[in-house]
């Protein structure tokens, strides 16, 4: 398990960003909104390993328009 920091997450931005096929909001907001997550939380990457067999996994995802970035989903 490693506990990430801001680079980290800029990090896996870029690399999503860089295998996207489109839509999604912009990279900057991503990064803007995970640094206030990281402000009062911790955030964790696993290894599937780490996981029991009888854990469940849920992924949140922002989904809709790029067009409609004035929206704030934070």
């Amino acid at each position: 398990m490693k506990k990430l920091n801001s680079q980290d997450i800029d990090n896996m931005l870029a690399g999503n960003s860089w295998f996207a096929t489109g839509g999604g909001f912009p990279q900057k907001r991503a990064l803007k909104m995970f640094n206030h997550i990281l402000k009062s939380s911790s955030i964790f990457l696993k290894d599937l390993d780490e996981f029991d067999a009888s854990d469940i996994l849920c992924v949140g995802s922002g989904v809709g328009s790029i067009k409609k970035t004035d929206i704030d989903i934070t």
